[in-house]
């Protein structure tokens, strides 16, 4: 059986048609923006202790983070932080994109206030607190 040897990818690139090589570049593109924890720790050249580090955690902990599917949004946060980024969040509705505001650290939602009364059906404002909790009002007696 023939020995395989490693040949450089410049190699492999020059028998590729332009269709090939724009489909390679195309596709590398897409692998640059989506990356793991740890993919994005490595290409910032930090290793786990020196991440573990950043987050003043231990390194074992930097590992089960990094292999972990579901993470609080805050950790994330302060993960992408200690790798020297920003956590953005997008939704996505049907090609549109919609950024989140108000879930990463030091983005707060800017939030309505309430009503104080409500409509009744009838069109009469009534409060929201029974008469019994409204301020000043007393609770029946009994003779």
């Amino acid at each position: 059986m023939a020995k395989l040897r490693a040949r450089p990818f410049s190699d492999l690139e020059a028998g590729m048609s332009k269709a090939a090589l724009a489909e390679s570049e195309r596709i590398y593109a897409r692998l640059r923006e989506e990356m793991a924890l740890g993919e994005i720790r490595e290409a910032a050249g930090l290793s786990q202790e020196e991440m573990a580090e950043r987050l003043k955690v231990n390194q074992a902990q930097v590992s089960r983070l990094e292999k972990r599917g579901d993470l609080k949004i805050s950790t994330l946060a302060r993960v992408v932080g200690a790798l020297g980024g920003r956590l953005q969040v997008t939704a996505e509705f049907g090609g549109k994109k919609v950024t989140l505001r108000g879930l990463t650290p030091g983005h707060d939602v800017v939030r309505k206030k309430k009503p104080v009364a409500a409509k009744h059906s009838l069109g009469k404002v009534r409060s929201r607190k029974p008469m019994s909790a409204a301020k000043g009002a007393r609770a029946p007696q009994r003779a």
